[in-house]
């Protein structure tokens, strides 16, 4: 499922069109959940430097897989932005990375599956994905990500 179309930092070529797809999996339990992330990259180049941002109904989200910026919004969800870590700045060409969570949950069952459904405040087509600098390859001449954009 594609979760987003407001890419920055991107080659002008791919603005408007997001390589990278997210969802979420995981459990349930009294008061919280533990969950994956997968952040998958639909193109045929590596990406360096991701940020993927979703909005959640759910507070304390935690991770130790980069950077997390949260925001809570007016309507009472959250804003998370995540950006990587060093162990795992690229997402190789058509790979997935799974980025472990935490978080409290605010009304699911107290045991059970987490899903996309659960998880994200709205159908994950309108979360952002922001972001993707492809790694040139050194043999194609390509230039590097673009700087400046955000």
């Amino acid at each position: 499922m594609n979760h987003g179309d407001m890419p920055t930092n991107s080659r002008p070529d791919a603005i408007g069109q997001s390589p990278l797809n997210i969802s979420a999996s995981g459990s349930l339990y009294w008061g919280g959940m533990s969950g994956q992330i997968n952040i998958t990259n639909t193109s045929s180049e590596n990406l360096e430097g991701w940020q993927i941002t979703f909005d959640t109904p759910h507070a304390g989200f935690q991770s130790w897989a980069g950077e997390s910026n949260i925001e809570q919004l007016e309507n009472g969800s959250y804003r998370v932005t995540l950006t990587p870590a060093t162990w795992n700045q690229t997402i190789e060409a058509g790979s997935t990375i799974t980025i472990a969570f935490n978080a409290e949950s605010r009304g699911l069952p107290n045991s059970g599956l987490l899903t996309d459904e659960l998880f994200f405040s709205s159908r994950p087509e309108s979360s952002e994905i922001v972001t993707p600098n492809p790694k040139p390859s050194s043999d194609t001449g390509e230039p590097g990500p673009i700087k400046g954009l955000s």
